[in-house]
Order: C-alpha cells, then sequence, then structure tokens
C-alpha cells in the first residue's frame, strides 16, 4: 500500500474517531420517569410511526376512551411552556425536569385551576385564544 493512501485512511480513521468523541449519546434514568395517568399503561400509537402526511411525533398514551383522563407530570419538574393552538396539540405543556430532559403533554382537556386562571387571563389580555406562554421556574411546579 503506499504511504499517500496510509495517510488518507489515517487521517480519515482519526477524523471519524474525534467525531464520534464530540456526539455522546444520551442516558436516560431508569425509574426516573412515572406512567402518566392512573390507568394500566397502553401506548396507542409510537413515536416515528409513518402516518399518510407526516410522522408521528409523540407517544400517544391509551385513556380507554373515557375524557377527562388525570393526567400527571412524569416526574418533578416545572411548567416551562404551555400552548394552545388549532390543528396540532390543542392544549398542551411542557415540563422541564430536574435531570435535564423535558416531557410534553398534548391533547389536553384542561389545565390545573391556578395554570388555567393564568393561561385565561393571558388570553382575554392579547384577545386571542391561541396562545404560546414560556413560563419562568418559579411559576407552576
Amino acid at each position: 500500500m503506499s504511504k499517500r493512501i496510509v495517510a488518507a485512511l489515517v487521517l480519515l480513521l482519526t477524523g471519524i474517531s474525534s467525531f464520534s468523541q464530540l456526539y455522546k449519546k444520551p442516558v436516560y434514568p431508569k425509574g426516573y420517569f412515572r406512567w402518566v395517568t392512573n390507568l394500566k399503561p397502553d401506548i396507542v400509537a409510537n413515536m416515528g410511526e409513518l402516518r399518510p402526511n407526516h410522522w408521528h411525533m409523540g407517544m400517544d398514551v391509551r385513556t380507554n376512551q373515557v375524557v377527562n383522563q388525570n393526567v400527571v407530570a412524569a416526574a418533578d419538574g416545572y411548567i416551562a411552556f404551555v400552548g394552545i393552538e388549532p390543528l396540532s396539540w390543542g392544549r398542551w405543556i411542557i415540563i422541564n425536569h430536574s435531570n435535564g430532559l423535558s416531557t410534553l403533554y398534548g391533547h389536553l382537556n384542561d389545565f390545573r385551576d391556578d395554570l388555567e386562571r393564568y393561561v385565561t387571563e393571558h388570553q382575554y389580555k392579547t384577545q386571542s385564544w391561541e396562545t404560546h406562554l414560556n413560563i419562568p421556574p418559579e411559576g407552576f411546579r
């Protein structure tokens, strides 16, 4: 093998090795999260499932076709973002957890009472049903 080919291979392998050191696969702690309803865990649709015109980008939880099931946070944290929008997740929140991960809860019928009042006040102030609110960490735990 010529010295040029060997040098090119060494450079290529060094570059691949260096790049792989930059990418760290996230570690998801076992036992950190809980199931988000008080029902038997059951998934209706998976993340990344192919739909007729898009990829499904969430995990849908079965509620036994009963509305107004209680939804709880998968782990301790604070509500970092609230959204209400048509043709999307409807009413949704994002919870930031102390381990640096976040969870999103969509298709909610309503929010807990204090958050519902906060969002409604904002809607009246902006005269808009559609809402996107960043919430500071001390806002809603």
